[in-house]
């Protein structure tokens, strides 16, 4: 009898383990399926729009990113809108589709066209494959990797890796890339000798003033030639016509092709720190905030630092 009760006990237990083992794996295959659909939904839904939605179409906040993610992306985006004053392209996705890893896509590509495939390749991730020109052969082929999340009892993306040459690496990640950038805004924001080069190349053309422009800290400063000091607001008509009358003196004409970054500091020379103002001739520089912005435009000091290249007396405007 008792050998009996022995063995019913290790065979109810058997029958526990093996039910637990199912349901694991029932857990796991209906995980697997929801991760699939959530990413091959959204491509069916993205391919299904025109060529030029594709590129400029705006995620609706929490249905695709995480929170993390979401964040990651509205911060490079704010730092892109507010300290990438230059003619670089910057922010996420700027200059290609994310989605697509492409710059140019087949026109008439669609979900079926470009042979969209959706695998679980581990523990919440989904690599994806499909061609962006079908008839081109494999250059055209893409294999992405999303790595997912659950919140809100929905899956979302956490981070996004692209493959090159056929693998995956941390540095080819969404997550990498943004920070990466970032932190290349940061350090550019930091240089004087970078403000300094973009303000006077923008001031060369007289059709590039208000790029110029964006280095300004507002309110600013505006003296005459005579000393006479006013503040501007944004939106102040008198501030281009300053920048078009310092055009005309520090350049010959819009075709002047002078250099005069020899003129501030070099970069990765001059110390950082908030408040300190750096006088380059007309300009002062403060750094505010985590760049340098012009803070006031003394008219008198045309070429004392700077050479001029055209004489001429350079005054403000009056005021309006």
């Amino acid at each position: 009898m008792q050998a009996k009760k022995k063995y019913l006990l290790t065979f109810s237990l058997l029958l526990c383990v093996v039910a637990a083992m199912m349901g694991f794996s029932y857990y796991v295959k209906a995980r697997d399926r929801e991760q699939v659909e959530f990413i091959t939904s959204f491509y069916k839904n993205y391919l299904s729009m025109p060529e030029t939605q594709q590129g400029y179409y705006v995620i609706p906040p929490g249905s695709f990113y995480s929170k993390g993610a979401e964040a990651r992306i509205e911060t490079n985006a704010k730092l892109c809108g507010t300290l990438s004053r230059g003619d670089e392209i910057c922010g996420y996705g700027a200059d290609y589709d994310v989605f697509l890893d492409a710059q140019e896509i087949d026109p008439k590509l669609s979900f079926e066209k470009a042979g969209f495939k959706a695998v679980v390749s581990g523990k919440n991730t989904v690599d994806v494959s499909f061609k962006v020109y079908p008839e081109y052969g494999a250059d055209y082929d893409r294999k992405m990797r999303y790595v997912l999340v659950k919140e809100n009892s929905s899956w979302r993306v956490d981070d996004v890796l692209v493959a090159e040459k056929g693998r995956f690496s941390e540095r080819n990640s969404m997550r990498n890339e943004i920070e990466y950038e970032n932190q290349h805004i940061l350090e550019e924001a930091r240089e004087i000798s970078e403000a300094a080069t973009w303000v006077f190349s923008y001031l060369r053309d007289a059709d590039m003033l208000d790029r110029a422009e964006r280095f300004v800290a507002f309110p600013v400063q505006l003296c005459s030639a005579v000393g006479t000091c006013q503040t501007l607001q944004k939106g102040d008509t008198r501030l281009r016509q300053t920048m078009l009358a310092l055009h005309k003196a520090y350049y010959k004409g819009d075709s002047d092709t002078t250099v005069l970054d020899g003129y501030w500091p070099k970069p990765g020379l001059e110390r950082v720190e908030q408040g300190k103002v750096i006088k380059l001739d007309a300009f002062n520089f403060t750094f505010q905030g985590k760049a340098w912005w012009i803070t006031k435009i003394d008219l008198s000091s045309v070429g004392r630092t700077i050479p001029v290249q055209r004489q001429q007396k350079v005054e403000s405007q009056p005021a309006g």
